[in-house]
Order: structure tokens, then C-alpha cells, then sequence
């Protein structure tokens, strides 16, 4: 999944409220914690709106952690929330 360009929308339709937000002017990072991996996404306005202009995934054993494995292990941690 490309998480660069989307904004803050897609973002929570795709993996919920952020368990974590904070700023770093004049970027917002939204943290979500998966059982896998952490992934902080750097948000900025861009027209009125927040969109995603960078992310970057960690293990929580602070070892570098590929992002597509992370952003996919918290996309199917969320899916299994769900109910059908």
C-alpha cells in the first residue's frame, strides 16, 4: 500500500484512530502500534488538509523494520478486529 500522497482520511480508513499524535511543526506524527512492528506517519497541510509525506516502520526492539511488512502486519491486525 502507498502511503505517500493520501490524506489523513484514507489514512484512518485504513488503519483507525492513531494510538498515538503528536506534532512537529509544522508535520503532525500519527504512531500505530502493531504486534509486529511501530509505524509513524508524518503528516503536513497541504491545501487545507493533512496528507502523508513520509513514514517509516521500526520493530519495537528498535531494529530497523521494512515498511511494507509493517504497514501490511497492522492492515491485517486491523482487518481481524473487524467483524464480517
Amino acid at each position: 500500500m502507498q502511503l505517500v500522497g493520501i490524506d489523513a482520511e484514507a489514512l484512518q480508513r485504513q488503519f483507525g484512530k492513531p494510538g498515538l499524535i503528536w506534532r512537529e511543526e509544522p508535520a503532525q506524527v500519527w504512531q500505530y502500534r502493531g504486534p509486529a512492528c511501530v509505524l509513524n506517519v508524518y503528516l503536513y497541510r497541504d491545501s487545507g488538509r493533512l496528507v502523508v509525506s513520509d513514514a517509516e516502520a521500526h520493530s519495537k526492539d528498535n531494529k530497523d523494520d521494512p515498511l511494507p511488512p509493517c504497514v501490511a502486519s497492522l492492515v491485517d491486525a486491523r482487518s481481524a478486529k473487524t467483524p464480517s
